[in-house]
């Protein structure tokens, strides 16, 4: 474990204006489809209403025209009560039948035909049904249908899909017939097959559907690019949080992330009083890595150090987390700094930099750069609360006590006591009073 990391430190991740451009986009294909659906019902609604107005129109007229042709044979229409009267007629029968023929031909009708009423049941007196070849086949009972009662009722009516029998479904028209003295014998009727009407209906179901699942498709589609963007901004946010934050070399936490830590906790701290001790830590002969192994190598030793020191004050009985959590940074160079909840008093500290000079010192990792290059750990401590509630003025302290400790011989530590002042002459301290 190289660093305990604080996410809430991280804040929102908020929309970059490209995510916001494309939301816009995404509610204006939206709005853009929406409209283009309802103005498509809208308009084949519209359609549909004129289409039907001039099927009607058509079945109504169509139907006169038939009437005219079987109201020139009236007589023979009120004379035919039985498949026999067809018979004893079969000759004019066929001559109106052929008549209604042609004309169904023209009007590219489905059937044409003539009712009558005979106690209380309805026959076919006339019909241009092809499958019909005797009298017996043409005079058949027929169960009414609503345009057919408003016929016999004197009233010429026509409607849409409105017949559905044993031979399909139609578009139907039907009128009054009338003898030479204007006494209604029956009607007569004119079907169309309803292909117009349900070709419209199948268009605008078509239609509609290739709309909704276009839509869905956008939308599902839109949605995962969304998705996608939001991931990769988050990745983004991600990244470059980390390279604000964290060291590339050693993967601890930098100088930023400290600072900006250490300002976020201090406040709370100083109420509840909780201790911490800061340790500033500088790697003795460091330079000489460098020099005669090249960066690389110096590299390895500060992600080995790093690793190490982190893990020392995890596993520490000495430190025992609260508000505050062990932390571990590389704030430059070859100085780390460590904030270690817990540790309250001198004896505490005093324990902790003998054990962590103890472990360094036979870290396998680290034995052949100690014994190679005669690296060494300088370390300096200051105590909160007791020494400072600044947190400048405890790592100002922590890296005078470092010095001190160098001075001292190196690989060494050093608690800081007020004898030390706030200053240490050649020391490079990383916060100065005059820098707030």
């Amino acid at each position: 474990m190289v660093a305990t990391r604080d996410f809430g430190t991280k804040g929102v991740i908020t929309p970059t204006p490209l995510l916001s451009g494309f939301g816009v986009a995404v509610a204006l294909v939206i709005i853009a489809l929406s409209a283009t659906i309802y103005l498509t019902l809208v308009s084949n609604a519209e359609t549909e209403d004129v289409l039907i107005d001039s099927v009607k129109a058509e079945l109504i007229a169509s139907s006169i025209s038939a009437r005219e042709i079987i109201s020139e044979n009236i007589e023979l229409f009120k004379a035919i009560n039985s498949p026999e009267d067809i018979e004893a007629n079969w000759d004019a029968w066929i001559k109106v039948d052929a008549e209604l023929q042609t004309l169904n031909r023209y009007i590219n009708g489905a059937y044409i035909y003539a009712l009558k009423e005979i106690n209380g049941t309805y026959y076919f007196v006339f019909d241009t049904d092809s499958d019909a070849v005797d009298a017996r086949d043409i005079f058949t009972p027929y169960e009414l249908f609503p345009v057919h009662e408003q016929a016999f009722a004197g009233i010429p009516s026509a409607g849409i899909a409105n017949v559905n029998d044993e031979w399909g479904s139609f578009n139907t028209g039907a009128v009054p017939l009338y003898d030479n003295k204007g006494v209604q014998v029956g009607i007569v009727a004119t079907d169309f097959s309803d292909l117009f009407i349900e070709r419209n209906h199948d268009t605008t179901r078509l239609y509609t559907t290739v709309l909704i699942v276009s839509t869905s498709v956008i939308m599902v589609l839109l949605l995962f690019v969304l998705f996608l963007l939001i991931r990769l901004n988050s990745r983004i946010q991600k990244r470059l949080f980390e390279l604000a934050n964290y060291d590339f070399v050693s993967g601890l936490p930098n100088r930023n992330y400290l600072f900006s830590y250490l300002k976020r906790i201090i406040g709370p701290l100083e109420h509840t009083k909780e201790p911490f001790a800061v340790v500033f830590f500088d790697l003795d002969n460091f330079k000489s890595v460098n020099d005669r192994a090249g960066h690389d190598k110096g590299d390895v030793l500060l992600r080995q150090i790093a690793t190490f020191i982190n893990a020392f004050a995890l596993q520490s009985p000495l430190v025992r987390a609260h508000t505050l959590e062990p932390l571990s940074s590389r704030i430059g160079g070859d100085e780390f700094l460590q904030l270690l909840p817990g540790i309250a008093t001198t004896e505490d500290a005093t324990i902790y930099a003998q054990s962590i000079l103890e472990a360094f010192s036979v870290h396998p990792e680290l034995l052949e750069f100690i014994l190679e290059f005669d690296i060494g750990l300088s370390m300096g401590i200051s105590l909160f609360p007791s020494m400072e509630t600044d947190y400048e003025d405890l790592i100002i302290f922590a890296d005078v006590a470092m010095y001190h400790a160098k001075y001292a011989g190196k690989n060494n530590f050093k608690v800081y006591d007020a004898s030390m002042g706030d200053n240490f002459e050649g020391a490079d301290l990383i916060v100065r009073r005059s820098s707030r």
